[in-house]
């Protein structure tokens, strides 16, 4: 809806609430976490084992570094033993 003051037209952008009032506040949906699964901890408790730190982790496995600390301080899967070797394709340190 157009609105004019002095003489100057001023456009009022009206933006949904999910993607905020200000463009860098916008909301992306594929920023969200992927689910930390069983299958992900052995390596995580080997790379930490190896002195890898939780944002190489992380963006390996696009999961948050709270959920590697959550592995790595037993609160998520703790009977699940560290993995023999990382995957090939595993960033190096």
């Amino acid at each position: 809806m157009p609105i004019f003051i002095d003489n100057t037209l001023k456009i009022r952008i009206f933006r949904s609430p999910l993607q905020g009032n200000i463009p860098w506040q916008r909301r992306k949906s594929n920023m969200r976490d992927k689910k930390l699964t069983p299958d992900m901890v052995p390596v995580i408790k080997l790379a930490r084992e190896l002195d890898y730190n939780y944002a190489r982790i992380g963006a390996y496995f696009g999961i948050n570094q709270g959920r590697i600390a959550d592995v790595m301080k037993g609160r998520r899967f703790p009977n699940i033993p560290p993995a023999s070797q990382l995957p090939a394709d595993f960033p190096s340190a």
